[in-house]
């Protein structure tokens, strides 16, 4: 399993009060895990839905009192900046070695 899909699979179970998260993974299909993280892209839930409705709430009080209104991609980086200032929540780095990275290039 990899680690976004433990993640996942770890949020998954909290929000159905379940702490297998192994089970939780292995009970779907390809296909309904991947259906369930492009759906967790779309419209997350749990803590991460509520960083994203603390990041945008703050966002709006920031627009309200700003001098000069803030432009679409400055809004975008501020709400990912709010959501993601704790290491723990920043999306993962991807480490590629030297063969991966080959791989990918040819």
């Amino acid at each position: 399993m990899e680690d976004d899909d433990a993640r996942l699979a770890e949020k998954v179970a909290r929000a159905h009060g379940r702490l297998d998260y192994v089970n939780v993974y292995r009970e779907h299909t390809p296909h309904e895990w991947l259906v369930r993280k492009l759906l967790y892209q779309i419209e997350p839930f749990g803590e991460d839905r509520a960083d994203l409705r603390a990041a945008v709430n703050t966002l709006r009080l920031v627009q309200m009192w700003a001098s000069e209104p803030l432009t679409e991609s400055q809004c975008e980086q501020e709400i990912n900046n709010l959501r993601f200032y704790l290491k723990v929540n920043q999306p993962p780095e991807i480490v590629l070695t030297p063969a991966q990275a080959q791989a990918m290039h040819g």
